[in-house]
């Protein structure tokens, strides 16, 4: 199941709600109802807290932050997980919607006579460029269509509803920070990579995470700049091993990001849960934290907790 891209907030309410709280407090309890949607209101009280909210030496430690947030109210702890009523009612809210949706476009199908699904399907998928659908394009889809049962059309119909806002999302998520906000709406030059029949999950986003491991926050000001490195990647086939990367070119904040992501993705793991790919640590990087060799600087290692496995 995804996680839930966007909620209803009441920014007056909010503010007033948390009126009390210091501006710190503030933050750790964005956090939590961030983390509490992210993980479907699985979140987790665990001792690695700290590192999944990015609490620093500065900061005051979790237990003192998570005593008054459940003082105040804010937060409730239900067998071990981390909860908050508001987010209880609007998962529930929409988690019900979902179901209610899903069953009412199975009757709108349903009534659909079987000779139409073609068209019918046809109709629902959006074009992936502002030009109209040719002819010959439309031959390719109803050719590539004719051999799948209604049910196989039906879903995938409805997954193209969404993919295109699905894409986006997770290729600006690819760039780790690194690409200028004013950028993250102009995708045309890897829309054009994907008509000429990149793939977008096999080689257009694993070319972009590694790419965009070396630099700073908002040092891209286009999407064009990872072009070369997707045709690169395209041309080893995926198939050669990772070349390490110079990594005196990496920058400090750059290795504080990519050691962070690594270690929500260590701590999700191990509570069972199912971090996304891109949170895993790059091979290409050398040796994981807690590695021998690891080239990270030690001290953003020791920020994390990674100290190096015994030999």
């Amino acid at each position: 199941m995804e996680s839930f891209s966007w909620f209803k907030m009441e920014p007056y309410k909010f503010y007033n709600d948390t009126f009390e709280l210091t501006s710190s407090e503030v933050g750790v309890y964005t956090r939590i109802i961030m983390l509490i949607y992210g993980t479907h209101n699985k979140l987790k009280d665990t001792p690695s807290m700290g590192n999944r909210l990015n609490l620093t030496e500065k900061d005051l430690p979790w237990s003192e932050y998570k005593h008054t947030l459940l003082e105040g109210g804010f937060i409730y702890l239900d067998d071990g997980f981390i909860r908050n009523e508001k987010c209880d009612e609007v998962i529930a809210g929409l988690i019900k919607s979902s179901k209610s949706a899903q069953k009412a476009a199975k009757a709108r199908w349903d009534k659909q006579p079987t000779d139409n699904i073609e068209e019918n399907a046809t109709a629902l998928r959006p074009n992936k460029s502002p030009h109209m659908q040719t002819r010959q394009d439309k031959t390719r889809i109803d050719k590539n269509r004719q051999d799948k049962t209604r049910a196989e059309a039906r879903e995938e119909d409805a997954v193209c509803v969404v993919k295109d806002v699905l894409e986006k999302e997770r290729l600006i998520e690819a760039t780790a920070g690194c690409l200028k906000i004013a950028a993250e709406d102009k995708t045309e030059p890897i829309q054009e990579l994907m008509d000429k029949g990149y793939s977008f999950e096999n080689e257009i986003l694993p070319a972009i995470r590694a790419a965009a491991r070396t630099k700073g926050k908002g040092e891209i000001s286009t999407l064009k700049y990872f072009i070369p490195a997707i045709q690169a990647f395209r041309s080893e086939n995926n198939t050669e091993p990772s070349k390490p990367l110079d990594v005196s070119a990496i920058k400090d904040d750059a290795w504080h990001r990519t050691v962070k992501f690594y270690r929500q993705w260590v701590d999700m793991t191990e509570e069972g849960l199912h971090p996304q790919d891109w949170m895993k640590w790059n091979t290409s990087l050398g040796p994981r934290p807690g590695e021998k060799g690891c080239k990270a600087p030690k001290k953003i290692l020791e920020q994390f907790k990674f100290g190096e496995k015994p030999e």
